[in-house]
């Protein structure tokens, strides 16, 4: 027997009822009595000691209500058998065996999207950090084909130039440059604003820009107006 069936009992109110109207209160309780004994430990053995036992009747009683209650069994083989009971239990362990597979499917389904999700998570956290430590910490003899798909030759440039205390967030400055996409002229020209940029009294005292947020807001043109022709340049470009 299964180590759950002692849990519970399916009890069919209308069917026993049918199968019980001529039971006395006392049978009634033997009857039960034996059908959750059958449910927990198997077929009942032909033994009036055992029987009366299990129904907490004494000898006589069970003598006396042993012919009405053995109707509702078949004695086989030294057991009393119940068919409705046998098929009962053989529906627990089926249904005990669906509920674990399904259990199981749910399970695996939980961690394959588990392992899923960890590994997607694990790459793309292995890629950002592998961009920052580009960005941050750029190899003694990085591949020049490597340095050449991250960073323009201009770009570096621009970025040498900048103040040493604000250089941070290289990537970034990086994306707005190749927003920007700016000619050999303009390149020139923002190189030497950063010149005057370093010189101001704002670099100075230490308030200096993020790089990024440096280019984004076109401040060549504010660090050197009087340099800057911006009637040359699209109106993107203009401040003023």
């Amino acid at each position: 027997m299964s180590s759950k069936t002692d849990i519970w009992m399916p009890l069919y109110i209308g069917d026993y009822l049918a199968d019980t109207a001529r039971l006395t209160t006392e049978q009634h309780g033997a009857y039960l009595l034996l059908l959750m004994d059958y449910w927990r430990n198997g077929k009942l053995p032909d033994n009036d000691q055992i029987l009366a036992q299990i129904t907490k009747l004494t000898p006589d009683a069970w003598s006396n209500a042993r012919a009405m209650l053995s109707q509702f069994f078949c004695i086989e083989n030294g057991f009393w058998i119940h068919h409705r009971v046998e098929q009962e239990l053989k529906n627990s362990i089926v249904n005990k065996e669906k509920k674990h597979t399904k259990a199981v499917n749910a399970a695996n389904a939980r961690w394959k999207k588990s392992d899923y999700n960890t590994s997607s998570n694990a790459t793309s956290i292995t890629t950002s950090n592998a961009q920052e430590m580009l960005e941050k910490c750029p190899s003694p003899s990085p591949s020049p084909s490597i340095k050449k798909d991250i960073y323009s030759s201009n770009f570096e440039l621009f970025w040498k130039a900048y103040p040493l205390g604000g250089r941070a967030g290289k990537g970034g400055a990086w994306s707005s440059w190749k927003k920007i996409n700016p000619d050999e002229e303009l390149v020139n020209k923002i190189l030497k604003s950063i010149d005057f940029y370093k010189q101001s009294k704002r670099v100075k005292d230490g308030f200096i820009k993020n790089p990024q947020t440096w280019l984004n807001q076109r401040c060549w043109e504010d660090e050197d107006a009087g340099f800057v022709d911006k009637s040359k340049y699209p109106p993107e470009w203009r401040v003023g």
